[in-house]
C-alpha cells in the first residue's frame, strides 16, 4: 500500500487535481481514499484499479503538459532535459537583454522617466505661452469694439504662439539623452 497525494496522483494520470476530487466525490474512487484529518491521500494501487474500472476514458480530457514525462522531469528522472531547458531559457534571456542594450545605444529606446520629464517641460512651456496671450493682447484689445476683429486678433495670436512653439520644438529638438 503506497500512499500518494491527490496532486501527485493527478499528475501521474495526466489529469487535474480537480478531476481526482470529482472522482472521489462522485464515488468513482472510494475504497482507495485515505483520510488523515483534513488531508486526503490515495492508495495508489487500489486507486489505479478503481480509476480504470469506474472512469470513462472517452469523457476525460488529457492535458498535454501533465503526465508521466512531466512527473519524471519533476522527480529528476530526466535531468538532461531540465538542464537543457534551463540553459535555453538563460540564453534567450541574455539575447533579449543584449538586443535591448543595442537598441538603447542606437537611440531606438529611451528611458521612460526621461520622456516623462521632457514632456512635462514641454507642456509647461506651451501652457506658459498660451497664458501669456492675454498679457500680450490685453493692451491692443482695449479700444476695439468690433467682435470680429477681437476674434481674429485672438485667433491669430493663438496660431502665432502654437506655430512658434512647434517651430521651436523642431529647431531645438527634444532632448532625451
Amino acid at each position: 500500500m503506497k500512499e500518494i497525494s491527490l496532486k501527485d496522483y493527478a499528475a501521474r494520470k495526466g489529469v487535474t487535481r480537480q478531476a481526482i476530487i470529482k472522482a472521489i466525490n462522485s464515488g468513482r474512487l472510494s475504497k482507495s481514499v485515505i483520510k488523515k484529518g483534513k488531508l486526503i491521500y490515495l492508495d495508489e494501487e487500489l486507486a489505479n484499479a478503481e480509476y480504470e474500472i469506474n472512469t470513462n476514458k472517452e469523457k476525460s480530457r488529457k492535458h498535454d503538459n501533465i503526465g508521466e514525462d512531466f512527473v519524471k522531469g519533476i522527480q529528476g528522472g530526466d535531468q538532461k532535459n531540465v538542464a537543457m531547458a534551463a540553459r535555453n531559457a538563460l540564453i534567450t534571456y541574455k539575447a533579449k537583454i543584449a538586443q535591448l542594450e543595442y537598441n538603447e545605444r542606437m537611440g531606438l529606446l529611451v528611458e521612460a522617466q526621461k520622456v516623462r520629464d521632457e514632456m512635462f517641460k514641454t507642456g509647461r512651456v506651451l501652457r506658459d505661452s498660451l497664458l501669456n496671450i492675454a498679457d500680450r493682447l490685453g493692451p491692443e484689445l482695449v479700444g476695439i469694439t468690433d467682435p470680429k476683429i477681437i476674434h481674429k486678433k485672438i485667433k491669430d495670436e493663438i496660431i502665432f504662439t502654437l506655430v512658434g512653439f512647434d517651430k521651436d520644438m523642431y529647431d531645438d529638438g527634444i532632448n532625451l539623452g
